[in-house]
């Protein structure tokens, strides 16, 4: 008998944890909007820092600590390919072809996709950013970009979509998506928030330094500040959000084909992800993550895809 009750009360037990996701009326909440933070240079090295803000709000998580950057592993190639879906050798960017986006008088407004960008401008002109295929989905929602790193929104964002972006320094970019989420009339369907001072000191410092372990606790505080704010405005649960990076590094340089440089760690959290690893990922599925949880379809320029272990 007292085996019947003790497996009764398991599969009881079973059953809630496998509801715990679900709402009275038996659906799961519907994923309204994306956030991702992508922390520039972060790599793997999470697990080496202090970070309770990210220990708690990716506990439940799909994540992976062996997202391959794309080569060679350096910002301007894999921010192309986090927010354009195809390989740095289509989409063409390297540091200084995207930072010549920020030196000309001339490009005020962003524009990608352009000739500059040295990669055939009949093939870029067929690839879409995250932010456009966003756009042209949701024609009337709010979309951010607010990255210390203003090559972010002026070289890989199309020109004339609408997208509200902002460039300062981490703590700045910090404060002023706080004050874009409670200002909002309706939260933003989209918002990318890049923090780049991680690598800045890992150039300094070097990867794993004292230094740059205490960068990374800082922003595991921004990240935990913009995420309280979602909790206070009741967001939370039709909320996903993505942590990631464009790299890592060893020493004090990164751009090689090694562990340090090309193992990143990524979680995802929200509604219908389950707990669990990640499959094989690379950079160039992240967009189409944030487009399947959107209800949008993939590009066909698209070269990445939604790994195993993400949605359940």
């Amino acid at each position: 008998m007292r085996k019947i009750v003790a497996l009764i009360i398991a599969l009881l037990a079973a059953l809630c944890f496998a509801c715990s996701d679900v709402t009275s009326d038996g659906e799961t909440p519907v994923i309204e909007r994306v956030v991702m933070f992508a922390v520039d240079g972060a790599g793997d090295y999470w697990k080496d820092a202090s970070t309770p803000r990210i220990d708690s709000i990716f506990a439940e998580s799909a994540s992976t600590h062996t997202m391959q950057a794309m080569l060679p592993t350096v910002t301007a190639q894999n921010f192309g390919s986090m927010l354009l879906g195809v390989s740095p050798q289509v989409h063409g960017f390297d540091n200084d072809i995207a930072n010549a986006y920020l030196n000309n008088p001339d490009r005020q407004s962003p524009g990608y996709p352009a000739t500059a960008t040295g990669a055939d401008p009949e093939v870029t002109a067929k690839i879409p950013s995250v932010f456009k295929a966003v756009r042209d989905a949701y024609p009337d929602a709010g979309i951010g970009c607010f990255s210390q790193w203003a090559g972010i929104h002026k070289a890989y964002i199309e020109a004339d979509i609408n997208v509200d972006a902002w460039s300062s320094y981490d703590e700045q970019v910090t404060a002023h998506t706080v004050e874009y989420f409670r200002s909002a009339e309706t939260l933003p369907v989209f918002t990318f928030i890049q923090f780049a001072q991680t690598d800045a000191v890992g150039h300094t410092d070097g990867w794993g330094s004292p230094g740059f372990l205490e960068e990374l606790r800082l922003k595991d505080s921004y990240i935990g500040v913009i995420y309280d704010v979602l909790d206070e405005l009741g967001a939370l649960d039709t909320t996903l959000i993505i942590l990631t990076a464009d790299h890592g590094g060893h020493a004090y340089t990164h751009g090689d084909d090694v562990a340090s440089d090309r193992n990143v760690y990524t979680a995802v959290t929200g509604p219908g992800v389950k707990k669990g690893e990640i499959g094989d990922m690379r950079t160039v599925d992240l967009p189409v993550v944030v487009l399947k949880a959107l209800g949008i379809d993939k590009p066909q320029t698209w070269e990445g895809k939604v790994p195993q272990g993400i949605f359940g």
